[in-house]
């Protein structure tokens, strides 16, 4: 088993420069996000501009992600990844330049997102691309708890390079990253002659998405039901997407009212924050670390699992007193992990690799367009409602959503089965 799993992973060259990159563009972005959160406030002294700054995260996925997706699944892995980070590498540079002109930041931020979404968005296909349906759990696991351990020790790095240098210092590691993550994917070898003839058979068929892209989401049911053609176990694929949907309009309040809660109702300084999340990175690791240790199962039953499970934490979170909210708030992100894990798994070995970019850009799209609302309604809920009672809500839809997956999915073609078997 051991010998397998060396094969598979440990001696996989093409998987090792992937997580090389993964590796040292996470550390830029972390240590990237940090920096210019605290350049913008301790140079504005406002709310209002870090608000402009998330906006200029989240503006250029809604907008931009359908046309990003449809143009990376007619274009190379490798090119998007390669010239992505390049330009990155140049528009950091820009960056440093103009590090005083908030305008001028906030453009280029935006410009910085629409390449970092295009090399996301072709990242959704590597491992499939690398990996067998069966080897792909596995391999995001890797790959997520690199990430998850990245950022335990990046903001932390941030802050102290900051508080040695300037701001500045920070943006030109970023860049310097940019240029080691292309180095590291132009090392690899993509199986691009597979994806090439998939995607001289996509061409074949009318793709109005590449022309209307506006179009396409007006009438995404139709294409919604072309859908179909290209995505094995169709139903319960389009129900992980819907489920995900809905809960990113829980996600980001539960970013914005988790200090809130600290503050007014578990009575603590607001200080104990910091730790929260740290106490949630080492769930989030260890998520991953469980997930690349389970053996074969039935994905959509364990990511319903997960969902209904993240659901009974949320609730307990909620009834929590101080010392307990940290324990329930590492169960929760060991939980969020395994089902995030998951869910990107299931989604890439059902979706074909040459419709995968197009689905994930309208996917991302939704999905964003949901976390910023959702950001915009965080500031109010505490007005609104005990905060308690949000994450009973939150803890309730998870439950529900759960529930209903199982009874749709799991129950009923099982009773069926049963009926319809020999005496």
């Amino acid at each position: 088993m051991l010998n397998k799993y060396k094969e598979r992973f440990i001696l996989n060259s093409n998987f090792n420069w992937f997580l090389a990159s993964v590796f040292i563009s996470s550390i830029g972005s972390y240590m990237n996000l940090t920096a210019i959160l605290t350049h913008v406030y301790s140079m504005k002294h406002s709310e209002t501009y870090l608000s402009y700054i998330y906006i200029g995260f989240s503006l250029p996925i809604i907008l931009f992600s359908p046309f990003i997706g449809s143009i990376v699944d007619k274009t190379s892995i490798k090119k998007v990844l390669i010239y992505s980070d390049l330009i990155r590498a140049v528009l950091m540079m820009f960056l440093i330049t103009f590090i005083n002109n908030i305008w001028a930041i906030i453009f280029l931020y935006i410009a910085i997102t629409i390449f970092t979404q295009a090399f996301d968005t072709s990242e959704w296909k590597v491992i499939p691309n690398l990996f067998d349906r069966e080897q792909i759990n596995k391999a995001n696991a890797n790959k997520y708890m690199i990430e998850r351990t990245v950022s335990l020790f990046a903001p932390v790095l941030a802050v102290l390079l900051i508080r040695l240098f300037t701001v500045k210092i920070i943006f030109i590691i970023d860049a310097i990253t940019f240029l080691f993550s292309a180095y590291f994917i132009s090392r690899m070898r993509f199986n691009e002659k597979s994806t090439i003839n998939k995607q001289k058979d996509s061409q074949k068929e009318p793709n109005n998405f590449m022309k209307e892209p506006l179009k396409y989401i007006i009438h995404l049911k139709n294409n919604i039901h072309q859908m179909k053609k290209y995505t094995t176990h169709f139903m319960s694929t389009i129900f992980i997407m819907i489920v995900l949907i809905i809960l990113d309009f829980f996600q980001g309040a539960t970013t914005i009212v988790l200090i809130p809660f600290i503050d007014r109702i578990l009575d603590k300084p607001a200080e104990f924050y910091g730790v929260m999340i740290t106490v949630m990175g080492f769930g989030s690791l260890f998520g991953g670390f469980i997930v690349s240790r389970i053996k074969k199962s039935n994905l959509f039953i364990r990511w319903l699992m997960a969902i209904g499970i993240t659901g009974v934490f949320q609730i307990s979170f909620g009834l929590s007193s101080f010392y307990s909210s940290f324990l329930f708030a590492f169960l929760i992100s060991t939980t969020v992990s395994i089902s995030s894990i998951t869910s990107r798994t299931i989604l890439q070995a059902n979706i074909a690799e040459n419709h995968l970019g197009k689905v994930i850009g309208v996917y991302d799209s939704m999905r964003e367009t949901a976390f910023l609302f959702s950001l915009l309604m965080g500031g109010y809920i505490g007005m609104v409602m005990n905060l308690r009672y949000f994450y009973l809500l939150l803890g309730g839809v998870m439950i529900f959503f759960s529930t209903v997956g199982f009874v749709i999915f799991v129950v009923k073609p099982f009773k069926a089965f049963k009926s319809n078997a020999p005496v």
